[in-house]
């Protein structure tokens, strides 16, 4: 996976955006022109891939088309210092609808996965309309101020975009407005987050998660539906047995567990669990590796109690958490919806290691919503390295991670479906950084939202009972990706 770092004002958000470029027919070349997109001087910038970006530019020569069109080249310029692949028509000066329907047929041989429509002037909504149903990819629906240019409007370019905008929203289709002048610093970035969310919608389809076992008796709420995120999302479940699991920890040579286990001696601090236990964590560890590697799977969902322990003599915590921090977000409690919440966390935080979590107490006055599990929380993410590797509170063995989170920006969400409604909670707020005297890995978050309203919010409507955290506020790209694929936002009010 690679990533696009999106400077906005003055706090970097880190989204991700995946994809092979995909080569044009040389016969075709006539048609369109293809241009390598280069690395953006914005600071900050970095690859994102293959993706394909089309453009065109709607002008009507009953304006000021020579000003919209200059407006235009100067788009294009910059555009063209993204990376990527941008592809432009021969005609990209779009004013009919066969020039609309030629510029249709040469994104589909550029196999465009999204159209930046410049409304360079107001023009007939029937010419975006033309690319929505013949391309079936999301629209980017750009306008521009009307320039103070004497007495006449020049353009009018926000009224035909709202014109297709409206049309696009009444029709269902997939679009992101943007009104903001061509030589605007601040556009070209939060575009790149967007093609970054596009990508993270594409990468959902396909992705495989591994269930590997049940979920554990008396967790009703993380209960999923298979064929319904299958056909919603695209995600595919793959079903291992503990049983499989186990046979697999038996095969682990103990000198590769050992190495892992002397590794985490090293670098943490261990309290109370043994050198067998760190090994045996070290044996949990490599085998679901080795099962996620053999079946293609991109995250994992462990059902973590009570076999594992029974099985083992060794807590799973601290095993997940090694497992996040190396890039497999893993979820405990066989969570696959929160797995998969931990996924786009990641995509969208430019790889950061998330943190699932629990909402364990509120304080009002505070305004602080304390989040909290029993030690999978990601080393990375400590206040003050190096943790702590303990026995787990409840079990009384190893090996569970215990640390407070460190102070930053964050943004938290669920996943959930209820039937074939999929919606998705999201909130954001500051992590203190402060020390919690609690066993496991704790944080305490000042929300920007109602912390009353949102614990109301999660209880009457039935959320779940994990939640995924990461640092960084990528509120916006979590509702552009629900936008994207029908999912429900669920709001809170502000505090």
């Amino acid at each position: 996976m690679l990533f696009l770092s999106c400077r906005l004002s003055n706090r970097t958000i880190e989204s991700g955006i995946s994809g092979r470029p995909a080569m044009l027919r040389k016969d075709n070349e006539a048609d369109m022109k293809k241009e390598q997109w280069n690395e953006a001087p914005i600071g900050a910038s970095a690859t994102i891939g293959g993706f394909r970006l089309g453009f065109v530019c709607l002008a009507r020569k009953a304006f000021d088309y020579d000003l919209a069109r200059r407006m235009a080249e100067q788009a294009r310029k910059r555009l063209g210092q993204i990376p990527g692949y941008l592809v432009v028509p021969q005609e990209w000066m779009i004013e009919t609808l066969q020039q609309a329907e030629t510029a249709a047929r040469a994104f589909e041989e550029g196999r465009v996965e999204a159209v930046l429509v410049l409304c360079g002037t107001f023009a007939s909504a029937e010419l975006a309309l033309h690319l929505a149903e013949r391309l079936q990819v999301p629209l980017i629906v750009w306008t521009v101020p009307e320039p103070e240019l004497g007495d006449y409007i020049h353009l009018n370019s926000l009224v035909g975009g709202n014109a297709v905008t409206s049309a696009l929203y009444k029709l269902g289709y997939r679009f992101k407005f943007f009104h903001r002048s061509v030589d605007d610093e601040q556009f070209y970035q939060a575009l790149g987050c967007y093609l970054g969310v596009i990508g993270l919608a594409r990468a959902l389809r396909g992705l495989r998660i591994g269930m590997v076992g049940a979920r554990p008796a008396g967790f009703q709420d993380i209960t999923v539906d298979e064929l319904a995120v299958r056909k919603k999302l695209g995600l595919q479940i793959h079903t291992i047995e503990l049983a499989d699991l186990f046979t697999r920890i038996g095969g682990i040579p103990e000198e590769e567990a050992a190495k892992l286990s002397q590794r985490w001696e090293s670098e943490h601090k261990v309290d109370g669990p043994t050198m067998e236990e760190l090994t045996k964590t070290g044996r949990l560890v490599l085998a679901l590796k080795e099962l996620a590697r053999e079946n293609s799977l991109d995250l994992l969902a462990v059902r973590c109690l009570p076999e594992i322990w029974q099985h083992t003599g060794v807590t799973p915590c601290a095993a997940l958490s090694f497992l996040t921090d190396g890039g497999l977000s893993t979820a405990c409690e066989a969570d696959v919806l929160g797995a998969a919440t931990m996924y786009v966390h990641r995509w969208l935080s430019g790889g950061q290691a998330p943190f699932i979590s629990d909402l364990i107490s509120v304080d009002p006055d505070r305004n602080i919503g304390r989040l909290w599990h029993c030690g999978v929380a990601p080393a990375s993410l400590a206040n003050r390295p190096p943790i702590r590797l303990s026995r787990q509170y409840i079990r009384k063995t190893g090996v569970t991670t215990e640390f407070s989170l460190k102070a930053g920006p964050v943004t938290v969400s669920r996943l959930d479906s209820v039937g074939n409604d999929f919606r998705m909670l999201i909130a954001s707020g500051e992590a203190t950084g402060e020390d919690i005297p609690l066993k496991g890995t704790a944080v305490n978050v000042v929300f920007k939202e109602d912390i009353v309203d949102l614990l109301e919010v999660i209880a009457n409507q039935g959320f779940p009972h994990h939640f995924a955290m990461s640092y960084g506020d990528i509120t916006e790209q979590l509702r552009d990706l629900c936008t994207l694929l029908g999912i429900r936002i669920v709001s809170i009010k502000s505090y």
